[in-house]
C-alpha cells in the first residue's frame, strides 16, 4: 500500500457569493491540501468539502451495507423520512421522540443516519433521516404514522439504492458550527 504525506496546505478564499435558489449558502471548501504518493511522486488534490462529503457517503455506505441483507430478507424495515427543520431544529430531539413512538409498539430502533437539505421547490429547511427497525407490518405503519398532520413525513423504503445514490449528490448546509450530517454512533442487529 503506497504512502501518502501531506505536500501543502492553503487557505481558500471565501469571498463567493454563491447561493443556490433557497437563498441558503451551501458549505464551501475552506482549505485546499495537496498530497505526495511517496512511492510515485504523484499529487492527489482534495479540499475539506470533498473531505466532509466523503465521510457523510462513507455513513450512509456503512448503513446500507450493515442492513441491507436484512432488509432483502423482510427481516427488518427501513423508514425514510422527511422531518421540518422549523420543528424540529435537533435532530436528536426528533430521534427520541420516533424512538418514544415505536418502543410503545414494542419496534426496536437498530439505527440510523441523517443530513440536512434544502427542499428544491418551497425552498424549506429539513433532514433526510434513514432508520432501520425490526420487522413492521403494515397495520402498525399505518397506526403509527398516519393519525394526525406531523411535521415529518414517513414512508418504507421503496428501492435497495435510490435514496442513498439521492442523499450522496446533496450539497451540504450548514448553519454556524452545527453538523450537516450524522449517525447512531451503532448500527445494531
Amino acid at each position: 500500500m503506497s504512502k501518502h504525506r501531506l505536500w501543502y496546505y492553503r487557505l481558500i478564499s471565501r469571498e463567493s457569493n454563491y447561493s443556490d435558489n433557497s437563498g441558503q449558502t451551501p458549505i464551501e471548501p475552506k482549505y485546499k491540501m495537496s498530497f505526495v504518493n511517496e512511492d510515485t511522486g504523484e499529487v492527489f488534490e482534495t479540499n475539506d468539502l470533498i473531505i466532509k462529503k466523503g465521510k457523510r457517503k462513507r455513513n450512509f455506505n456503512s448503513f446500507h451495507s450493515c442492513y441491507i441483507k436484512a432488509y432483502q430478507k423482510k427481516e427488518i424495515s427501513i423508514l425514510t423520512m422527511v422531518v421540518e427543520r422549523s420543528a424540529y431544529y435537533n435532530i436528536s430531539k426528533f430521534i427520541n421522540t420516533i424512538t418514544r413512538k415505536l418502543t410503545r409498539k414494542g419496534i426496536k430502533k437498530l439505527g440510523y443516519v441523517w443530513t440536512k437539505d434544502i427542499g428544491d421547490e418551497r425552498f424549506e429547511k429539513h433532514f433526510h433521516v434513514l432508520l432501520a427497525t425490526s420487522r413492521i407490518e403494515n397495520a402498525d405503519f399505518k397506526e403509527l404514522f398516519t393519525k394526525k398532520k406531523e411535521s415529518y413525513s414517513v414512508q418504507f423504503m421503496q428501492t435497495k439504492r435510490g435514496m442513498f445514490n439521492y442523499l450522496n449528490k446533496k450539497e451540504l448546509y450548514t448553519e454556524g458550527k452545527s453538523r450537516a450530517y450524522g449517525k447512531s454512533k451503532t448500527f445494531n442487529f
